[in-house]
């Protein structure tokens, strides 16, 4: 079964739409290079990034969502969920917040202020450690979906700096 990151709404042939594969394969080219301008000592860390920014749209209702059925469903907080395992707990947090923010934007670690705190005013966004907690059961699904190539990334050196 195909795995689709987008669809084409005027075009119903599935050949026409972009593959997850085709899709995670290109953003982390485009990861890769953009964060070898900053560091070259970055560029490795576009891997983990592009490959599993979308993951979560290898849930069966994202699937559907893309043909059109009307499915609210969260997919960027997988592959940061995902970023929060094994070895990846060390170095993961950056990769973790960068997954989960790629359409949000930053969110905090853990807490939120509290309504009326200073100039802050009342901040709606989820926690990055609450989308972790709401993601657990849709990372192990897309863990028995997604191929190795995809979810089995080398841990990227640190920076020297």
């Amino acid at each position: 079964m195909s795995h689709y990151a987008h669809s084409l709404p005027e075009d119903s042939d599935k050949s026409n739409w972009e593959t997850l594969p085709q899709h995670e394969i290109r953003v982390a080219a485009r990861c890769r290079e953009f964060l070898g301008r900053i560091d070259a000592a970055l560029e490795a860390w576009g891997e983990p990034l592009g490959k599993w920014h979308d993951l979560g749209k290898y849930q069966p209702d994202f699937q559907a969502k893309l043909t059109g059925e009307a499915i609210q469903i969260e997919h960027a907080g997988v592959g940061a969920q995902w970023a929060s395992r094994g070895a990846w707990r060390r170095t993961g947090i950056p990769v973790q917040f960068a997954i989960a923010g790629h359409h949000t934007g930053l969110a905090n670690a853990q807490a939120n202020p509290l309504p009326n705190d200073r100039d802050y005013g009342t901040i709606s966004r989820l926690t990055l450690l609450e989308r972790l907690q709401n993601n657990t059961a849709a990372a192990d699904l897309v863990s028995r979906i997604a191929s190795p190539e995809t979810l089995q990334v080398t841990e990227p050196e640190l920076p020297g700096w």
